[in-house]
């Protein structure tokens, strides 16, 4: 389905939020502490060719502001443990999911000790994959929501997704040697492919949503 080759799995520890922040390859972003304390903040990153796969956790309030790796689509869950969070001024629950498609800009407020865990693919890739499993490219573009959005809090398919990502991590930290083994992470890259295409069906959306400066004033106001 792709011909990129490269794998690699790293991890990355961070006493200062910005810092953190700057540890997740190709995303251009810009995090704030909002909590007092020393900062504490851990980065597993993921490559399987034109997929990545990252989870991220820190001890402080943080808020997030850039954007996404370009020319991608990407899936994010907070832990079921996570306090609640703002997703471009939306509410976002632990255990909910949300989606960065292709967007110019994104805001994300999460609580301290939070984690955060996300698949990124490359949109060519994903268009390919849902022509080969639906009616086509224009079927699939059709069903796809127009913009960042929330997910609906109890879908089966993002908690499957959300599962995925936790075993793809768990074997790369565990058993490198099989990361690098091609037929391994591309059967992973492909899992995590159906995966968010199951999640971005355009009935599992709890609201779209816009980042803005009227979106960023209400995620401070909360916080």
């Amino acid at each position: 389905m792709f011909d990129a080759t490269e794998s690699h799995f790293s991890t990355i520890q961070s006493a200062d939020a910005q810092a953190h922040g700057n540890g997740l390859d190709e995303w251009q972003q810009c995090y704030e502490q909002l909590s007092c304390g020393p900062f504490e903040g851990l980065l597993e990153d993921l490559r399987l060719g034109p997929v990545q796969i990252f989870r991220e956790s820190a001890n402080r309030a943080v808020l997030q502001c850039g954007q996404p790796r370009p020319g991608t689509v990407s899936v994010g869950f907070l832990s079921q443990d996570a306090p609640p969070g703002w997703f471009c001024g939306h509410s976002v629950q632990g255990g909910q999911a949300i989606a960065a498609l292709d967007a110019p800009e994104f805001e994300l407020y999460t609580g301290a000790g939070s984690r955060l865990s996300a698949v990124s693919v490359e949109l060519p890739v994903l268009v390919q994959r849902a022509a080969q499993l639906s009616e086509g490219e224009d079927a699939w573009r059709a069903d796809l929501p127009s913009r960042s959005a929330v997910l609906e809090h109890t879908g089966v398919e993002h908690r499957t997704l959300a599962m995925h990502v936790q075993e793809a991590l768990s074997l790369a930290a565990t058993s490198p040697g099989w990361i690098q083994r091609r037929p391994v992470w591309r059967a992973l890259a492909d899992t995590m492919i159906d995966s968010m295409l199951d999640c971005l069906e355009s009935r599992r959306l709890q609201t779209q949503v816009m980042a803005g400066a009227a979106a960023r004033r209400r995620i401070f106001s909360r916080a």
